[in-house]
């Protein structure tokens, strides 16, 4: 096992589930330590970041980013988990619209809400997913969650299927969106494709294809390391401060630094090489205490 530090940008496909690719990611590159960052459901495709070695500990303030995805409704038919891969649950008559209808619709839906969670989802309830609780049948109240949408654009549509591409913030259940959108207009639908396309400043360019990691792994080609991101590239909206030797010395073990100057809420940390050391934050106006120490060397 290696002892890899990075983050990769995983295409990830149809038909397989998050934890299952990341185990599949993980024993390609032979690491030692591995987590994935926001999960897709089995049937959904794109952007999953899988965060390695030491960029696991930034992997909150990814789950916390804004995230795109492209969407495809289809109407007149409901599933029991909201998508494709669900039971067919009902049925109901198609409501055609114009193209601006359409948009006037989908414009109504952004700006701040609340949303309940579908039962299937990795939420817990009492100790338990939600997802096992309704595959006995059982449906337990769940507190609705602030969600927000900040952008939310029209693609194509035909006569029961529009696709759409929305930035969203974290925690919104596209599932359950798709479904208030058919209740909205008297019908029934769910989602019948899903993709992620971006998380936070993350591009779509810079996926990596689970066929193209097999293919460098099993020809040991060492352009693997080439998808790689750092840490420091991650955490763009964080300010920089450098610290010398003591200061350095101070920090990695676990101790407030007092600086004459004021300072940002997230801020990454790098000693005198410019080696990024840890992620701090801002305890008063001129304190930094460690939020995350990296051990990077």
């Amino acid at each position: 096992m290696q002892n890899i530090n990075g983050i990769l940008l995983l295409d990830k496909p149809s038909g397989i589930t998050s934890n299952r690719v990341l185990q599949r990611v993980r024993s390609l590159i032979n690491a030692k330590k591995g987590g994935h960052t926001g999960s897709l459901d089995p049937f959904a495709t794109g952007m999953l970041p899988l965060c390695f070695g030491e960029a696991t500990k930034i992997s909150h303030y990814l789950l916390n980013e804004k995230k795109t995805y492209s969407v495809e409704v289809k109407f007149g038919v409901s599933t029991s988990t909201g998508d494709i891969d669900g039971e067919v649950t009902g049925s109901s008559k198609i409501k055609e619209y114009s193209e601006d209808q359409w948009k006037k619709i989908l414009n109504e839906f952004k700006g701040k809400s609340e949303q309940i969670p579908p039962m299937y989802s990795a939420l817990r309830y009492k100790g338990k997913r939600l997802y096992e609780l309704a595959r006995k049948g059982e449906i337990v109240d769940r507190a609705a969650r602030e969600i927000e949408i900040f952008s939310m654009d029209l693609v194509d549509l035909s006569k029961d299927m529009i696709n759409f591409e929305i930035t969203c913030s974290k925690g919104t259940y596209i599932r359950v969106l798709a479904e208030d959108i058919a209740k909205k207009l008297g019908m029934l639908g769910h989602v019948s494709q899903l993709r992620r396309k971006t998380v936070g400043n993350f591009c779509e360019s810079k996926m990596v294809k689970l066929s193209v990691l097999e293919d460098l792994s099993q020809n040991n080609k060492p352009e693997i390391s080439d998808y790689f991101i750092t840490i420091d590239e991650a955490l763009t909206e964080f300010s920089v401060v450098n610290l010398n030797d003591l200061q350095s010395s101070k920090f990695r073990n676990g101790q407030q630094l007092e600086f004459n100057t004021h300072f940002d809420d997230k801020v990454k940390v790098f000693d005198h090489n410019n080696n990024l050391v840890g992620i701090a934050y801002k305890k008063n106006k001129n304190i930094l205490a460690p939020k995350r120490i990296f051990h990077l060397s």
